[in-house]
């Protein structure tokens, strides 16, 4: 084999590796995640992710969810399948979903935290609230949609 040939066959293989794992894990982690609220009362709803390309979780919040409805949370590439999500009414006193993933929340007002999610001292010198949030694994689904609800509400709902 020549030499041009040899690093022709080198090259040829080293990009189809490149594109097997761009193209692999960009197709592997993307997630749609919506969240719907089956009960008859509103809800605020924050979310925390490991978006691809980061080291950090991001939390993101408020969204409001109407009672019986439904409303998407993210739609990304992320690099974990767990999602995390914090459910609320009437401010941070009263958790409808305990957890166990502590995360940054700004309790007045919306919010994105990356870096204030490293630890609780982090968080609080950014004003946020150190807060657990109730972990969900998405497993293999790119659509996830996790369902809030209360026995016999909302049954008019798919």
């Amino acid at each position: 084999m020549s030499r041009y040939a040899a690093r022709r066959a080198l090259f040829l293989a080293a990009l189809a590796t490149l594109g097997m794992a761009v193209g692999g894990d960009a197709r592997a982690f993307e997630r749609n995640i919506s969240f719907c609220n089956r009960t008859e009362r509103d809800v605020d709803v924050a979310i925390g992710f490991d978006r691809t390309g980061t080291a950090e979780t991001t939390s993101k919040g408020w969204f409001k969810v109407r009672n019986c409805s439904c409303r998407s949370m993210v739609s990304a590439d992320l690099r974990a399948t767990e999602i995390f999500f914090l459910v609320t009414r009437s401010g941070l006193d009263n958790h409808l979903a305990g957890g166990q993933g502590p995360l940054c929340v700004q309790p007045s007002k919306g919010f994105t935290y990356v870096s204030q999610n490293a630890s609780q001292a982090t968080c609080n010198r950014a004003g946020g609230q150190w807060v657990k949030f109730k972990m969900f694994d998405t497993a293999d689904k790119t659509d996830y949609r996790l369902n809030f609800r209360a026995k016999g509400q909302c049954n008019q709902m798919d």
